[in-house]
């Protein structure tokens, strides 16, 4: 894949940009899996390559894809159909558990440079993912559905981190880690996430982690890191956030010990567009 030309492996025929985004956006995407009636992939993506460990053993290793891997895929599929099913047969009453608000259009110049998911059929943000990483955020977004702790009769001061909120940040990271824009690092040979930078593109050839794993891109893993980032935190003298003019700051001359700026994006990284990634699924948690 070279700027979406395709060339073939075996006859080396090259397609145009064109006909490969018109082959994807057929199936909003590409990133599942088609099979026919009889379990057999006629379509979609195609496993590559399973990587593992050994225990006792450092490093990757790496083995063809079986039968069973893509039972698990196909299984996985038929149990997002019982779960959209389900909705609709409840009277679609609330959000639909798989999100299906709209992507950001992308194009023009600007922000709208970093996506390009539209061109291939992903309208939908819940077209970003697989049916089974659909399913287990799904999963992890219902086990999320936590009420705050109320104060005990007489306290007076409400905990700094609400007992949802670290589930919450959990969730994201899951999220994050778990999509079909998702990529393997081949020098570091492990799982990148979706926003390794602030934009929304194609992915060739993706990489899929498990996210009951102790392995990156687990949620085990996402817990660890907002516990830890929680703990570091200082209990006592919190940052004050203030509006003002950047050339008429309200500081006065001598009050800080360092002073640092951070450059200008204006529109070059659309933050709020690339922020409903992860709201989606927040939304859904409360």
């Amino acid at each position: 894949m070279t700027r979406a030309k395709a060339s073939c492996l075996c006859c080396g025929v090259v397609l145009p940009p064109e006909r490969v985004r018109e082959q994807l956006a057929r199936q909003r995407g590409g990133a599942d899996v088609v099979f026919d009636e009889a379990g057999r992939r006629v379509g979609g993506a195609r496993l590559t390559a399973v990587v593992t460990l050994r225990p006792g053993e450092t490093g990757r290793h790496y083995r063809l894809p079986a039968d069973a891997d893509y039972a698990a895929v196909r299984a996985a599929q038929a149990r997002l159909a019982r779960m959209l099913d389900e909705w609709e047969r409840g009277g679609k009453q609330g959000l639909c558990p798989v999100p299906d608000e709209p992507t950001p259009a992308g194009g023009g110049s600007g922000a709208g440079r970093a996506f390009s998911v539209q061109r291939y059929g992903m309208f939908q943000w819940g077209d970003l993912f697989t049916a089974r990483q659909k399913v287990a955020l799904a999963a992890l977004t219902a086990l999320t559905r936590l009420s705050p702790a109320s104060p005990a009769d007489g306290a007076e001061k409400q905990p700094l981190v609400s007992p949802t909120t670290p589930l919450t940040l959990a969730l994201t990271r899951t999220a994050n880690a778990g999509c079909s824009l998702c990529r393997w690092h081949t020098s570091g040979e492990k799982h990148e996430g979706v926003y390794s930078r602030q934009a929304l593109p194609i992915v060739w050839d993706y990489s899929e982690s498990n996210p009951f794993s102790e392995s990156t891109g687990g949620y085990d893993g996402a817990l660890d890191w907002v516990y830890h980032v929680i703990e570091s935190s200082p209990p006592s003298n919190p940052g004050q956030v203030q509006s003002a003019d950047s050339t008429d700051h309200p500081l006065p001359d001598e009050a800080a010990g360092v002073w640092f700026t951070d450059p200008p994006y204006y529109d070059a990284i659309p933050y709020s567009d690339l922020s409903d990634f992860f709201l989606v699924w927040l939304k859904r948690a409360l």
